[in-house]
């Protein structure tokens, strides 16, 4: 016959045993798998939103780069900046002291400074029917680099054009400062370019300056052996 006490102690602990198995299993609520669902959409569109706003970030970032480069093309600027001289080379000044050596400090001075150059005051007799002409020569501080350049004497001058002595004038200026690239390409120095100003400035003056001289530059070539 069973005895009853050895089968309560066994229910007791088949009881127990079934207790402990249930508390270890996981409980699989489904509340808590929508709170995990809802947790990693939200997450999910976060990381979108956080995405489109580096995008964004990023396009108007670029967008002042691409303004710029259309800006320079249309204004046909260059898009890497050149740097300018800002004083006279070594050469140039032992050339413009060579010249006042040659005609005198007071025929050949300083008339106007600028950023990048110097204007001088070239004083010469009897030109233009004038018992005494000055002409404002501009030299760059890049010369040789950069040839010369006459400028009009005067605002006033520049509006005498109708005038005989203006349109001569004109034509000075004009042909001597094509001719000045010219001699500067060939490596004339200052002295030789300011010589034929003040010799041939006559020659200049004609509108057919040019032609003529191209014509005389083709009669020295046939001749030259």
């Amino acid at each position: 016959m069973e005895n009853p006490s050895a089968a309560s102690g066994s229910q007791l602990k088949d009881g127990k045993r079934r207790r402990d198995r249930n508390m270890r299993k996981p409980k699989n609520s489904p509340k808590s798998g929508q709170v995990n669902e809802k947790s990693s959409k939200k997450d999910s569109q976060q990381d979108t939103k956080n995405g489109d706003v580096k995008k964004r970030s990023s396009q108007k970032r670029s967008r002042p780069e691409r303004k710029i480069t259309e800006d320079s093309k249309h204004s046909g600027t260059p898009l890497v900046n050149v740097p300018k001289t800002t004083r006279l080379s070594k050469q140039c000044k032992e050339q413009i002291q060579q010249f006042q050596h040659i005609i005198g400090k007071e025929n050949f001075k300083v008339f106007k400074k600028s950023k990048n150059s110097t204007s001088y005051g070239l004083s010469v007799s009897s030109v233009m029917d004038q018992e005494n002409f000055t002409f404002v020569v501009n030299i760059p501080f890049s010369y040789p680099s950069q040839p010369l350049k006459l400028e009009p004497p005067s605002a006033s001058r520049t509006a005498e054009t109708c005038t005989e002595g203006g349109r001569k004038l004109a034509n000075i200026l004009n042909n001597f400062n094509s001719k000045s690239r010219e001699m500067t390409s060939d490596g004339a120095p200052l002295t030789a370019q300011l010589n034929y100003l003040i010799t041939q400035w006559s020659k200049l003056s004609d509108s057919n300056y040019k032609r003529t001289d191209k014509l005389y530059k083709e009669f020295l070539a046939d001749i030259t052996p």
